[in-house]
């Protein structure tokens, strides 16, 4: 007989009294006790599909196939069969003298594993990938050379008559090469969780989590801290004006001075020495118009990387003639520069007074509190300038002084500039009106490179940005803790009367819902944003002016009156407090420029771009009457730009899902129609329906006058209503994102989940392409995601 036809007798031969053997004429593999374990065709398929290199001797793969099954252990009595086996030379009524019964304990334990994961992940279908994953974790070595040649000759039946004879007899390695494996499976496979772990990863532990260093902090946004508190919020504002106005960053780039290496970019900002040729072939005219627009194009040059510290230095007149005004500008400039420093340079803030110096960080905002507060009754720093550079200055430091405007004209401080001249880099003059110069030195030279003029009094005017509150409530919906909605609101709530909504310039709309959102419809091909929400109750008025829309509100109670600003292309707003008396206010109006209200015999009279109060004793009849006042739009228009057809569900009583996977809001199912999301009315909806979630109003700390209802299944998904006409669901398993659907009748409806993806209507969606998904696609992906998983 050949080699091979050797192995495969070897391979597929029973033993004696063993626990397997061949029946019905090798048809059948049954049990000790005669129980089937497998057919013979049944397991050539299964041979068929493991690897060639499967090394499990066929005891093995029998062992695991009867532990696949149910009733393995009533049905084989396999620990009593296991343990009962004997060969040549073994006394089989001892126990105690069994060399290999702590084998047959452990590889009985391994298949109790085996026998107690899911149905699922021991079924006909998956007894393969079960064989794979045990075989590939033991990395055994040959028992043999292969499976398939050996099959191969099995299935050509020429061997069945040596195969299926007479039993061979049982030797201890024929036990030990059955039972090894599984007990080193044990080894691997402590628990039923790590044995599902590989079939569905191909992994036999979940990998350890690298130990990815921490990025070094972040430093604070100053500005943002500064500009969210009413004292220090026309200091940030002003910071920023400057660092724009006098192009710090550019200039405090050292490296952009150096013209090393080649040309490595294109910019719309630079000196005029990097012009692009091209750009000095236009005519004067045009070449001013581009430069004025920053539409002229740079050379960018490579530049050296410059990793040695360096010293930045910010000098600050503190004497008399920079009190006042001149102070605030000083201290902005100072922030402007901090702001702009590169990573090498380490920040240090002289305050310069006649005869004392003090040093500081500006790294927080009670240092620039401190420092808004330093200020010397001397005529001049002269002195105490070049103390502070005698002591305090470094050879390769960048130095900044901020002093006034009539500095340079002083004779009593010019013998001391003259002595610093050569270690100062810039030269900040300002003046108590807000003109600003920033001049260079260079090798005994100084040249003027910036000038602007700030009027501070148009930031006094506006108070502090309303800040978005930290919420820190837990379990909400994912989209309330997302800085904007994705979508655009539906119309929802809103009185069309003058007092609630306004009509302005360019075709665009303004309005306060009765839950007190403050909405923009930006177009009326489009839904609303919220711009506020919670605003205080009470009377409102509207005006516009160029391109800021203002509102006055009033509110019911003795709380100051708010003037909101509101940039009418950025969308962006800030509130003034006004306290004056306002009781019993009536005959609200917005004759340009001021707002005009009546309060039992008094006129009122609020310019709403400083918050300044007039006085008059003109009475409201008569201003109105020299006075064009603001059209009125019909309701009928207004209505027809707010809304295009459709109707906004605001509540709802029950939220199901039925049996054929529809998602079904009261008496509406939500439906794909044509590529479309819809809600459709279907008054036959009495199906069966899914278990029925659980519900209770769910209150939101930051959104009082919005209701939100929570519907909660059995599994742990959860469908919560918003009253702005928006459902959330959220599954329960956590690999689905949050959908967010806009509740709406009679027109198609738009879909948004928390990846980002958006989906339906153009209305709620806007134009954009990027990350819109076709109506199919998205159902597919989250909506039906969401409802397999109450099934």
């Amino acid at each position: 007989m050949a080699y091979s036809s050797q192995n495969t007798v070897d391979y597929f031969k029973a033993y004696q009294n063993y626990f397997w053997r061949w029946a019905e004429h090798g048809q059948v593999i049954e049990f000790a006790n005669q129980k089937t374990i497998c057919y013979r065709k049944d397991l050539s398929n299964i041979l068929k599909e493991l690897p060639n290199t499967t090394s499990l001797s066929l005891g093995t793969i029998l062992l695991i196939l009867c532990a696949c099954k149910d009733d393995w252990e009533t049905g084989y009595n396999a620990k009593q069969t296991l343990l009962d086996i004997s060969y040549s030379l073994m006394d089989a009524s001892s126990t105690i003298d069994d060399p290999d019964h702590e084998l047959k304990i452990q590889a009985y334990q391994f298949l109790c594993i085996v026998n107690q994961l899911p149905y699922q992940y021991r079924s006909e279908m998956n007894r393969v990938l079960l064989l794979q994953s045990i075989f590939d974790a033991l990395s055994v070595k040959g028992y043999h050379m292969g499976l398939l040649p050996l099959l191969k000759e099995f299935n050509s039946g020429e061997m069945d008559e040596d195969i299926f004879g007479e039993q061979a007899i049982l030797k201890q390695i024929n036990v030990v090469q059955d039972l090894a494996p599984l007990a080193a499976a044990l080894s691997v496979f402590k628990d039923v969780e790590s044995l599902v772990l590989k079939q569905r990863t191909g992994l036999t532990a979940l990998p350890i989590p690298i130990n990815i260093p921490q990025p070094e902090p972040v430093g604070k946004d100053l500005l943002a801290e500064l500009e969210n508190d009413k004292k220090t919020n026309t200091v940030s504002q002003l910071a920023r004006k400057i660092m724009a106005a006098l192009s710090i960053p550019m200039y405090l780039n050292s490296n952009n001075e150096q013209s090393l290496g080649g040309i490595s970019d294109i910019a719309n900002k630079g000196t005029y020495d990097k012009l692009l040729l091209s750009e000095l072939a236009q005519d004067d005219l045009l070449l001013s118009a581009r430069l004025a627009n920053n539409e002229a194009l740079f050379l960018k040059r490579e530049t050296a990387p410059n990793h040695q510290v360096q010293q930045l230095g910010i000098i600050i007149d503190s004497t008399l003639k920079m009190w006042g005004s001149a102070r605030i500008f000083a201290v902005a400039a100072a922030l402007a520069f901090r702001e702009s420093k590169e990573k090498n340079q380490q920040l240090k803030v002289w305050s310069l007074g006649g005869k004392h110096l003090s040093i500081a960080e500006l790294e927080t905002k009670k240092d620039t509190e401190t420092l808004l507060e330093k200020m010397d009754p001397a005529l001049h720093c002269g002195e105490t300038l070049v103390k502070a550079f005698a002591t305090h200055a470094e050879k390769n430091g960048r130095y900044i002084l901020i002093t006034s405007a009539h500095f340079l004209k002083d004779a009593a401080p010019a013998p001391y500039f003259l002595k610093i001249r050569d270690q100062l880099n810039y030269l900040i003059t300002i003046s108590a009106s807000g003109h600003l110069q920033m001049i260079r030195f260079s090798k005994n030279q100084s040249k003027l490179i910036r000038e602007a003029h700030i009027d501070l009094s148009d930031l006094v005017a506006h108070t502090h940005q309303k800040k978005i509150k930290q919420i820190n409530q837990a379990d909400l919906p994912a989209v309330l803790y997302e800085p904007e909605f994705p979508l655009y609101y539906p119309t929802s709530k809103i009185r069309l009367n003058f007092g609630n909504v306004c009509m302005l310039a360019n075709s665009t709309a303004i309005g306060i819902s009765i839950d007190s959102r403050l909405l923009f419809w930006p177009d009326k091909n489009l839904g609303a944003k919220e711009l506020a929400v919670q605003l205080t109750r009470g009377q409102y008025c509207f005006g516009e002016m160029e391109n800021t829309i203002f509102i006055m509100l009033i509110p019911e109670n003795n709380k100051a009156i708010e003037i909101y600003r509101i940039d009418a292309k950025t969308l962006s707003h800030s509130v003034t407090e006004i306290t004056i008396p306002h009781k019993a206010a009536t005959d609200l109006q917005f004759i340009r420029p001021y707002f005009y209200f009546k309060s039992k015999t008094q006129l009122s009279i609020i310019d709403p771009r400083n918050g300044a109060v007039i006085t008059s004793n003109n009475s409201i009849n008569e201003l109105i009457s020299r006075q064009e006042s603001v059209s009125r739009v019909f309701q009928s228009q207004l209505k027809r730009h707010l809304n295009n057809g459709y109707s906004t569900i605001n509540s709802v009583k029950n939220i199901h899902v039925n049996t054929a996977g529809i998602i079904f809001s009261d008496k509406k199912e939500f439906l794909l129609v044509n590529d479309k999301f819809y809600w459709k009315d279907n008054q036959k909806s009495t199906v069966n329906w899914l278990a029925s979630p659980s519900q209770y109003i769910l209150k939101v700390d930051h959104l009082p006058f919005i209701r939100f209802t929570k519907f909660t299944w059995k599994n742990g998904s959860t469908a919560t209503m918003d009253s702005r006409g928006i459902l959330h669901l959220k599954s329960s398993n956590p690999h689905i994102p949050e959908i967010g659907i806009i509740m709406i009748v009679n027109q198609p409806t738009a879909c948004w989940s928390a990846d980002g993806q958006v989906s339906g209507s153009t209305y709620f969606t806007g134009s954009a392409s990027a990350g819109k998904l076709k109506p199919s696609a998205f159902y597919e992906k989250y909506i039906q995601a969401f409802i397999d998983g109450l099934k």
